[in-house]
């Protein structure tokens, strides 16, 4: 399955990334720092990372992130 994920390199988002990896499914994330999460997952085979805010893709940009997606999860947590 492929499943887009937002907020995914907060405490739920990266366990969350995780535990699809571990299933074999196809992620995509869009993150703005990509280093937070462990190499294993970064160099993920299964795994694509777009480093941008969400809020700052136009309506474009996200629909070609969604797009063939099966899924999509948010672990988008308050900005502090």
């Amino acid at each position: 399955m492929k499943i887009l994920s937002v907020g995914a390199t907060g405490a739920t988002g990266n366990r969350l990334v995780k535990q699809l990896l571990d299933c074999e499914h196809v992620v995509t994330v869009i993150v703005r720092t990509p280093e937070k999460f462990h190499q294993g997952i970064r160099n993920h085979k299964n795994i694509s990372i777009s480093t941008s805010m969400v809020l700052d893709l136009s309506h474009v940009d996200l629909a070609k992130q969604v797009e063939n997606c099966e899924a999509i999860v948010s672990c988008l947590g308050q900005a502090g």
